[in-house]
């Protein structure tokens, strides 16, 4: 029996964090440069620019995005997940930091999608954050885990007849694995 495996991988950061990094650089470049351009400043007023579009981007956009990215890598970063491929009867092992653990479809009580407002409403996503998201998964046992987007985006295509209560979040960061449960 092979097994579909999950992890952090450079595609998922890629996705979920370069991109947006280098998407907010190329915007702050294109901004300096047309307001450079159009209005003629010298370079002293053009670095001062610079600096105000850089900081005000950060603070805005890349310094949340960042902490939640960390926040993601925190909780789940050293997290696998594996599923066997018999399509009939799947089997699931997901290790965590300090448990693993085994488990079938059937001994899933229910799954939380933890997300922003705009991606629970179906809207445009204004910031980078918005893309980031996690599911708490409970098992009828009373354990419950941890599986964030950078692990597996597509985790509810494994679950067809489980239980999802979609959460909106305003920022959807893990407190602790124990704050799933609330």
């Amino acid at each position: 029996m092979s097994f579909i495996r999950y992890q952090i991988d450079f595609q998922k950061k890629r996705k979920y964090f370069y991109n947006f990094l280098l998407m907010g650089s190329i915007v702050d470049i294109l901004i300096i440069a047309s307001v450079a351009y159009f209005y003629k400043l010298s370079f002293s007023l053009s670095l001062k620019v610079f600096l105000g579009v850089v900081l005000l981007t950060f603070i805005i956009y890349i310094l949340p995005l960042l902490l939640l990215y960390k926040n993601y890598l925190k909780y789940t970063g050293d997290s696998k997940l594996k599923i066997s491929d018999d399509y009939q009867n799947p089997s699931f092992e997901f290790d965590f930091k300090w448990n693993t653990f085994f488990f079938k479809i059937e001994d899933i009580s229910n799954i939380e999608v933890h997300m922003s407002y705009t991606m629970f409403e179906k809207r445009m996503r204004w910031f980078f954050w918005d893309e980031l998201f996690y599911y708490v998964v409970f098992l009828k046992n009373g354990n419950s885990f941890i599986i964030s987007c950078l692990i597996c985006d597509d985790l509810l295509k494994y679950f067809p007849n489980v239980k999802v209560q979609r959460k909106k979040r305003l920022f959807p960061i893990i407190l602790t694995p124990a704050s799933a449960r609330l």
